[in-house]
């Protein structure tokens, strides 16, 4: 199950993940739907589902992270 996203860092607007395919590489992106702040992670062209879920799984944590958190 995917984790839940924190609202934005910088604005505290509503944060979403997009997934964008092109010819030779797939982009996920966590971001703010208010300020427009993105985090965005690669895979490359074959590439298996589970590498690309680690990837978004990564890429959440990152956006969820905050200075407060105890394990920083």
């Amino acid at each position: 199950m995917m984790e839940q996203l924190k609202p934005c860092p910088f604005c505290n607007g509503e944060a979403n993940t997009c997934v964008e395919v092109y010819a030779n590489r797939v982009e996920i992106e966590v971001g703010c739907k208010v300020c427009g702040f993105w985090f965005t992670d690669f895979a490359i062209e074959g590439s298996s589902f589970n590498m690309l879920k680690e990837s978004e799984d990564k890429l959440i944590a990152r956006w969820n992270r905050r200075a407060d958190n105890e394990d920083i």
